[in-house]
């Protein structure tokens, strides 16, 4: 069950999160329930891995809901307990996964980032991308949006392999 927690973990999204699910279920061990986490948040945005901010990250989020990046996100008591833990548990200082730890380079103990998007492991990754490629992009918008650019993101995956940018056919770093 460690492995596959680990590996599911790793791979992050909503399918990763479902199966993990399953299998604690099929394990009669109590499950951390993602549920909540993708449908409220993922009807938004991408339901970003939990290992991408440190649980003091996703505390601040789900305590400033009424203000959610300029929009009120706010959600039924029960949800919030139950993406609460989810994300606690999951994330970057707490998974022990390497991508978490990649995430958390140049985040000091005292910090408390809320968005993904300045993070200087995010930055390094995505320098190379031009703003008219990203940012201008009409199909992009915005460095947040990383399902317009990573064609699993959905599924946790965000290999540069795997990146398709749109009205940029034959893009390459």
């Amino acid at each position: 069950m460690h492995k596959l927690k680990a590996r599911i973990i790793r791979l992050g999204g909503a399918a990763a999160i479902s199966m993990f699910v399953a299998a604690s279920n099929a394990q009669s061990a109590p499950a951390i329930d993602a549920t909540s986490y993708v449908k409220e948040c993922g009807a938004c945005h991408i339901a970003f891995p939990a290992e991408f901010l440190p649980a003091r990250s996703w505390e601040k989020l789900l305590t400033t809901l009424d203000d959610h990046f300029g929009e009120n996100a706010e959600l039924a008591a029960e949800d919030t307990q139950a993406i609460r833990g989810y994300l606690s548990a999951n994330a970057a200082d707490r998974s022990g996964s390497r991508r978490g730890q990649q995430m958390l380079r140049g985040v000091g103990p005292q910090e408390t980032p809320l968005r993904i998007t300045e993070l200087s492991y995010f930055i390094r990754e995505h320098d190379e991308i031009p703003r008219r490629m990203s940012l201008d992009n009409p199909e992009v918008k915005s460095m947040s949006r990383c399902n317009a650019c990573h064609t699993r993101a959905a599924e946790g995956s965000f290999s540069e392999h795997e990146v398709t940018i749109p009205g940029y056919r034959d893009w390459d770093d």
